[in-house]
């Protein structure tokens, strides 16, 4: 009889398999962080003993979801700067406040978000933090993750280049000072983290870098095998600056400077044309699809479902001054139904691609694949338990299209990550929420106010 720290037990197991395997009344076995067996509760129940038991009967047990791409100090900033296109809403909202935050901000701010992030299933974030004039600010983020329990990718932000550009001086630095702060992150976080943190380089935009800045960035990518994602190809802007300066575009530009040539997130790809779309196939780019923000500044919808099989397409908020939203469930079907209209084809995309973008090919889009997205022993136990009683949820016929078409965060019930219960019975129980509500709301109110005295 097998020791375990956690059984869930009742439930219907939804795995993301590659086979599409669902266990009715099934069983799920936690033990060091890692599932450590699933089947029929007959079964597992025979073969493990537990410390602790979670009921989940007539619930539904599927992988976490990942949200790809988010910038989490943006949550203090919800509804300012509405209804304005891209580079307006960076020049009116996003440069003037900059200047302004300090560090307790950036940890509350962060907080707010990962507690939104995990009432609505959201297991593993990935955070584009292109704040980075103060060493502090970055590990003010990281350590409220860690204090919240999510997994943690964190993305350092580098301009090296932009002024005149709408890149503040403030975030202009010199390539090699930020190395070493990514080396310093590394060996300070991501080494003692059990794998619950990574870091990850995050050049902001092709007019904030350099030629040579990218070759230096690709350069310790490859070599020190760290992952670099990247906004790309959001407006035409972006493409017009690469033409203007290299004759080339976005992609060909990364390609020729050496950055493809480690693991690679693109960020929205809304203006990704046939060729990007081979050299994406060309080089397994990853993309991060974030249809919401996309949506809300007017820049279009990307061609995802285009994309080759060699690219993995994940599912992303973006952060939440260009959403108002950390809510990945909500997400699921607004991608659904936008690629579904735009296209005038109802089978253009289904649930369950939806669902994988959020779970299983949305680990494969982080390098995580091996680890986390799917139910399966020896994988992560990062996962949410679904209880489907509810006026827009009754009846289930088909798990996978509730999830996408009908679910809202009050349905998420339970959260597991790295086999730690962060959820349980819809309380959060890793963050105290009424704090983290009041201390975000009055430094929200504080930037308003010194906005406006601008």
């Amino acid at each position: 009889m097998q020791k375990v720290d956690l059984l869930i037990a009742g439930g219907t197991l939804v795995t993301m398999d590659a086979a599409g395997t669902i266990i009715p009344d099934g069983a799920l076995a936690i033990a060091g962080g890692q599932i450590a067996a699933l089947g029929p509760e007959a079964e597992v129940r025979a073969i493990c003993e537990a410390r602790e038991v979670i009921n989940a009967r007539e619930q539904y047990i599927l992988p976490g979801l990942i949200n790809s791409h988010t910038h989490l100090f943006q949550t203090l900033l919800k509804g300012l700067g509405a209804d304005t296109p891209l580079q307006t809403w960076i020049a009116q909202l996003i440069n003037p406040v900059i200047p302004l935050l300090k560090a307790e901000d950036c940890y509350y701010a962060a907080q707010l978000g990962i507690l939104e992030a995990i009432r609505s299933g959201t297991t593993t974030l990935l955070d584009f933090m292109y704040l980075t004039y103060r060493p502090e600010f970055s590990e003010a983020v990281i350590a409220a993750a860690k204090d919240a329990g999510v997994r943690f990718l964190y993305g350092r932000g580098i301009h090296d280049t932009g002024l005149g550009r709408d890149v503040p001086p403030l975030l202009v630095e010199d390539v090699d000072h930020v190395l070493e702060e990514v080396d310093y992150l590394r060996g300070r976080y991501e080494d003692k983290s059990d794998g619950m943190l990574a870091i990850w380089l995050a050049p902001s935009i092709m007019w904030g870098m350099s030629y040579d800045g990218l070759r230096s960035l690709a350069a310790y990518a490859l070599e020190n095998r760290v992952p670099v994602t990247m906004h790309l190809m959001e407006t035409d802007y972006d493409i017009e600056i690469c033409l203007a300066d290299y004759g080339q575009r976005p992609l060909e530009v990364l390609a020729a400077t050496g950055m493809l040539a480690n693991r690679f997130l693109l960020v929205h790809g809304v203006r990704a044309n046939d060729r990007d779309l081979q050299i994406m196939a060309d080089y397994r780019v990853a993309w991060s699809h974030c249809m919401a923000a996309n949506l809300y500044l007017g820049s279009g919808i990307a061609p995802v479902t285009q994309a080759a099989p060699a690219v993995a397409v994940a599912l992303a908020t973006d952060g939440a001054a260009s959403n108002n939203s950390q809510n990945m469930i909500e997400l699921l079907k607004l991608t659904a139904l936008a690629h579904k209209g735009f296209r005038r084809d109802p089978a253009i995309i289904d649930a369950r691609r939806v669902a994988a973008m959020a779970t299983c090919e949305g680990a494969r889009a982080v390098g995580l694949d091996k680890e986390i997205g799917v139910l399966a022993p020896g994988y992560r136990a990062d996962l949410i338990i679904i209880d489907p009683y509810s006026p827009t949820t009754t009846p289930v016929h088909d798990p996978l299209a509730t999830l996408v078409y009908s679910c809202d965060q009050e349905n998420i019930a339970t959260v597991v990550i790295n086999g730690r219960v962060v959820m349980q019975d819809r309380q959060v129980i890793t963050i105290d929420e009424e704090k983290v509500l009041r201390k975000a709301a009055a430094i929200a109110r504080r930037l308003q106010g010194e906005l406006s005295c601008q």
